[in-house]
């Protein structure tokens, strides 16, 4: 019996077997061999693969082969995922993972392992209200620029050297944003490299009769950002969602 035979015979749905088989590709009975049947007996995996399914579905986007070093430990952590919310990410971050095969970064899955639900729901709500609507406002002008950059190259008859303004869009992103109040998560979404300090210096002086500068003092603080590697790794956890 192959790798996919054994899966099929733990009772997966058939979605959930065809999902698999497409990402695994050429090393679809090789994927069957080192999960067994005990990760294919996980209603988890089965409810996020259908996810899975649904947000390529909806995104129109292929089934394309996810390269073993992230199918392998991603089918291996997420299967014994049960919260609803973290679910959602999983099935995000695997439909990433067959669209960006190349470029999504395998620390990723360490990431959201390590979440709580009470964090995911944070960062749920911190992607939906101000990431992703900054990325879309941010990427909309950088566009525009862009667009007329070139035409302006094109009419003066220059060559087109302009490199693309959308690669600095997740930095001003991270650091654009209002601050957010973290509250108990900041230390581990600090620790997981989502969030960093923002170090700023204030000085103050007091001024004597004359107008003469007579002290000095300066006080230095802080206040939490997000990182560049928190808006790619959001992005990615929400799989084709994040392009609409």
């Amino acid at each position: 019996m192959t790798g996919v035979e054994n899966i099929v015979a733990t009772g997966a749905t058939a979605l959930a077997v065809d999902l698999v088989r497409r990402m695994a590709g050429p090393s679809a009975d090789r994927v069957g061999d080192l999960l067994g049947d005990k990760i294919f007996r996980s209603e988890n995996l089965i409810k996020i693969l259908g996810k899975t399914h649904r947000k390529l579905r909806e995104a129109d986007q292929p089934v394309n082969v996810v390269p073993l070093r992230l199918l392998i430990p991603f089918v291996e952590t997420c299967s014994v995922e049960d919260n609803e919310t973290l679910q959602e990410m999983w099935a995000g971050l695997l439909a990433t993972a067959s669209q960006e095969t190349d470029s999504m970064s395998p620390s990723f899955i360490e990431t959201l392992k390590q979440l709580t639900p009470d964090e995911a729901k944070l960062l749920q709500r911190c992607w939906t209200d101000n990431i992703r609507p900054a990325l879309a406002k941010l990427r909309r002008e950088a566009a525009e620029l862009e667009f007329k950059v070139r035409e302006m190259m094109r009419q003066k008859g220059l060559p087109d050297r302009t490199e693309s303004l959308m690669t600095g869009v997740r930095r001003r992103v991270a650091t654009e944003i209002q601050q957010v109040d973290f509250g108990d998560h900041s230390d581990t979404l600090e620790r997981l490299g989502l969030i960093r300090r923002n170090f700023g210096v204030q000085v103050k002086t007091t001024r004597g009769g004359g107008d003469e500068i007579t002290d000095v003092e300066s006080e230095i603080g802080y206040r939490l950002v997000y990182t560049e590697y928190a808006v790619r790794f959001l992005e990615a956890c929400h799989g084709a969602e994040s392009k609409i």
